[in-house]
């Protein structure tokens, strides 16, 4: 039990990050405080865009042009699932797509004894690496970017 809180822990924490990062920068260019209609749309885009993974990769792609390789904190997220949804064991909708899941599983270095996952403790110390170099990349790759909404170019500053 002690364990998958743990790797829960893990995945929040750095889901947290990656969402809160894809909104203060992209709060920073829409500046929903200058009109009420702007905070508005920009609150409901906010809950939107940060629901699960699949949107946060596609707004940081989509309004900040920011592309990373995510399929290691989407195999790790495959853990979580199991342990969310199904107390340590394969979901029935992972279970539909057992090859594939199992497969995620493995490259995150996640075990699974029949269909129950195995943690151990080097387990969460990969699951712990993965998820700081999620963190590390994103950061990264929002820092690097060029300022302002994919594809509006912000102006020069005198």
């Amino acid at each position: 039990m002690q364990r998958h809180a743990t790797f829960m822990r893990l995945l929040s924490i750095t889901e947290a990050f990656c969402a809160d990062r894809l909104l203060t920068e992209v709060e920073g260019l829409v500046e929903p405080g200058r009109d009420v209609v702007v905070s508005k749309v920009w609150a409901d885009a906010a809950v939107g865009a940060t629901g699960n993974w699949v949107d946060q990769q596609r707004r940081y792609k989509d309004w900040l042009d920011v592309k990373i390789d995510w399929k290691p904190i989407d195999q790790v997220a495959e853990g979580r699932n199991a342990i969310a949804h199904g107390l340590g064991s394969l979901t029935r909708r992972q279970l539909r797509s057992d090859v594939k899941t199992r497969a995620a599983l493995k490259a995150a270095g996640i075990e699974l004894v029949g269909d129950r996952l195995n943690l151990t403790e080097t387990t969460l110390v990969r699951i712990a690496a993965i998820c700081r170099e999620t963190v590390l990349r994103v950061d990264a790759a929002v820092d690097g970017r060029p300022r302002g909404l994919a594809g509006v170019t912000a102006p020069i500053a005198p």
